[in-house]
């Protein structure tokens, strides 16, 4: 468990261009860090279903502030036609996960 959070905390840093000690402390020091924690929250709980626990303890959140932030209306956005869907970040963060996972699991990179 604790690798595929390790290549999800890389993810976020490579999409929102902040390193992974910012990540990982235990405050925010701007809207924009905040905003990458809670991106990894989300896609951590939601999308590969770790406790919200686990993820509070990696990314420096209690259990009860990631409740709060991966809720999926917080990530909702409308675009140019009127329709709603899921922000760009959080997209971005999936796909290079994938990429990264792929990546480790052959051995190309380490982290």
């Amino acid at each position: 468990m604790n690798d595929k959070l390790k290549v999800l905390l890389h993810a976020v840093a490579e999409v929102t261009n902040i390193d992974t000690a910012t990540l990982r402390q235990h405050k925010s020091k701007t809207h924009k860090i905040a905003f990458a924690k809670h991106v990894f929250c989300y896609v951590g709980c939601i999308k590969l279903r770790f406790k919200q626990q686990d993820i509070g303890n990696y990314i420096g959140l209690s259990q009860s502030r990631v409740c709060q932030v991966t809720s999926r209306s917080n990530f909702m956005r409308v675009n140019n036609q009127g329709c709603k869907g899921i922000c760009d970040e959080v997209l971005k963060v999936e796909e290079r996960f994938e990429e990264l996972s792929d990546e480790v699991r052959l051995g190309k990179v380490t982290l």
